[in-house]
């Protein structure tokens, strides 16, 4: 009994084993090549009829409705160019019999998907035959012709255990030389034996087994003559329309510059400035607010608060019409003045549209109001107000910025781009490459040409020149690869659209800036507003050296002070005014000045020019932190040379 339970529990260990070996090896049985046989028949017209006749192990993982196949239409040359190649689909089948299938542009390649969505097919050995015709595979040099075939593919993701390719050449053709080539694309193996060959028939037989995107390549040369080679007039045509995406970029990009050239020179170009020299008032008939506006071509803003807004506040307070204070809570408060028995002169009385638009929509029938998000919205409105006031009665006046202009320009890059898109479809790879350098094209001009601008005094209302350097040195080290890879790849055209895409990015930001013009007139008003800046910023001693210059008085300092502060001067325009107070009376010093106007913290008397500016960054910063704020959701040769090529995988 005791033996016959061994035995029994011996038979049941020893299936357990045979169970434990043979199941694994069941389930991990690889999905593989096993055999991969094309046929290449070269016709006397120059067509390439091929049919790949391509056995696989199915185990339902990868492969589990068929195979795919990817067969290049288009390769990119040594020189850059796009090669196209013809390519129609004859018959596909599996096992004999015909398959459902069909096709899919992907990138630069044609994908065949053999098989249905809906019927996964057994585990076992399958065999697909995939025949197609293509053309415009031959190579024509000067003393021979010659079919460089990509046999197999270096894209599989399937091993290949075994590969073969029979070129058969047209009647009266005979094989002058021959060559293959095996392993990963660009290598030179030579893992292959001629196995059979006759006057125009040679088959190529591989000695190894293939890993992952190995292939075979093929080559075989044969006398001139035997199939028509095309005209030149052909080959340049297709020449032309194989790369008509490129092309088209080209053209676009020197029509581009063509329209902004002439655009330029039309509307663009600046008249010559004058000489500067110090004005002792500013333009008759400009508030501090417009003189701040010419000043700078538009609204600057210190802390997001347009600076002829708070121009426009302190003209008001020094007019008597408000006084500006700040409460416990370090938020600035306007309160109106009675002026109806005001003593001062009609100077002061008079308000700009600016001026009145603060006067009467800010504080309105109330006495006083305070920047904070309670009156948020309406501070909102008041400036909105402001700044269309001043748009319009003097936009264009002065300067133009010319952004209809600009907007064709924009117009010819957007349509180039996107015809190039369409009509060449870049690879991901290229594409990467226009993407990023057309980013870097745009980054690069963008802190260049702005930083020149302060280097050179050409920036509206000037700036840092530490900033203009670190600025133009930042954006030249970014556009210099744009710049010169062109000059280091004279003759390949490799990088021709990423180049093409950088140089519209550099055109359109550089002539944002050089559209930008004064007019005729608003040359002559801005010479006089740099010549009354001038003024401002002299010294109180050098003041006294001018001739006719004015006698500082508090009221002189009071009147220019809204000029002053919106065009950023004043500092220097306060520390005059404290020397000359010092000058004349050494003893009282600044100590006895402090502006009626103004009333609360962040005034310091005994340094008026911090003082002042003080206060400006105060309503800038009230008016800032008012607003409301915004919504925040948003031989030669190689493996993988020539024609051919591809690979695939089971779907």
């Amino acid at each position: 009994m005791f033996l016959k339970r061994l035995r029994t529990m011996i038979w049941l260990a020893g299936m357990l084993m045979v169970c434990l070996v043979v199941l694994p090896a069941y389930g991990n049985a690889a999905e593989e090549i096993l055999d991969y046989f094309s046929d290449i028949q070269v016709a006397a017209n120059g067509d390439v009829t091929v049919e790949e006749t391509i056995t696989v192990n199915a185990e339902r993982r990868r492969i589990r409705r068929g195979i795919y196949r990817d067969f290049p239409i288009r390769y990119l040359q040594k020189n850059g160019l796009w090669r196209r190649v013809g390519f129609k689909l004859l018959e596909v089948t599996r096992n004999g019999k015909s398959e459902p299938h069909h096709t899919e542009r992907k990138g630069n390649f044609k994908r065949i998907y053999i098989g249905e969505a809906k019927t996964f097919i057994p585990r076992s050995e399958h065999r697909y035959t995939i025949k197609y015709r293509t053309s415009r595979q031959i190579l024509y040099f000067k003393e021979f012709d010659e079919i460089f075939w990509n046999a197999t593919g270096n894209f599989w993701i399937f091993p290949i255990n075994k590969a073969r390719a029979r070129i058969t050449l047209p009647n009266g053709a005979h094989i002058i030389r021959k060559a293959g080539y095996t392993g990963y694309l660009g290598a030179r193996g030579t893992d292959y034996i001629v196995s059979e060959e006759t006057t125009r028939t040679i088959v190529f037989e591989t000695t190894r087994r293939f890993h992952r995107r190995q292939g075979l390549s093929v080559a075989v040369a044969f006398p001139k003559g035997i199939v028509k080679q095309p005209l030149e007039a052909e080959i340049l045509f297709w020449r032309l329309w194989d790369n008509i995406g490129l092309i088209f970029l080209m053209l676009g990009t020197f029509a581009a510059l063509i329209y902004y050239i002439v655009i330029w020179q039309r509307i663009g170009r600046d008249p010559e400035q004058g000489i500067i020299i110090p004005m002792f008032k500013p333009p008759a008939g400009l508030s501090p607010a417009v003189v701040s506006y010419i000043h700078y071509w538009g609204f600057k803003s210190q802390k997001s608060t347009p600076l002829p807004f708070i121009a426009g506040l302190i003209s008001l307070a020094v007019k008597g019409r408000i006084k500006i204070g700040m409460d416990d809570k370090e938020k600035i408060e306007l309160e109106r003045l009675d002026t109806s028995g005001s003593a001062n002169n009609e100077s002061r009385k008079t308000l700009s549209p600016g001026e009145s638009i603060i006067e009467k929509q800010l504080l309105g029938s109330l006495g006083k109001i305070t920047f904070n998000k309670t009156n948020g919205k309406k501070i909102k409105t008041v400036l909105s107000h402001f700044k269309r006031a001043i748009l319009r009665e003097y936009e264009g006046d002065f300067f133009r910025n010319n952004y209809s202009y600009l907007a064709g320009g924009i117009a010819i890059s957007v349509i180039t781009l996107v015809a190039f898109l369409f009509l060449d479809a870049p690879g991901e790879k290229q594409l990467s490459m226009v993407v990023l350098v057309f980013i870097a094209g745009s980054v690069g001009a963008f802190l260049l040409f702005p930083g020149l601008g302060r280097l050179f005094g050409r920036r509206p209302g000037g700036g840092s020149v530490w900033l203009g350097g670190f600025m133009t040195i930042v954006g030249a080290v970014v556009l210099i690869p744009v710049i010169l890879s062109p000059i280091a790849l004279i003759g390949d055209l490799v990088f021709a659209a990423p180049m093409a895409a950088g140089a519209l990015a550099i055109m359109n930001v550089a002539f944002f800036f050089l559209l930008r013009a004064p007019t005729l007139a608003g040359r002559t008003v801005m010479d006089h507003i740099e010549g009354f800046k001038l003024y401002l910023t002299i010294a109180e001693a050098e003041r006294m050296n001018l001739q006719d210059a004015p006698d500082m008085t508090t009221e002189l300092y009071e009147t220019y002070l809204p000029f002053a502060i919106g065009l950023g001067v004043e500092k220097p325009w306060s520390n005059a005014f404290t020397s000359h107070m010092a000058r004349i009376a050494p003893d009282v010093k600044t100590q006895g000045y402090h502006p009626a106007w103004y009333s609360g913290r962040s005034f310091d008397s005994s340094n008026l020019g911090a003082a002042t500016s003080g206060i400006a960054a105060s309503i800038a910063s009230s008016t800032a932190s008012a607003m409301p704020s915004s919504s925040g959701s948003g031989g030669g040769g190689f493996s993988g040379g020539g024609g051919g090529g591809g690979g695939g995988g089971g779907w």
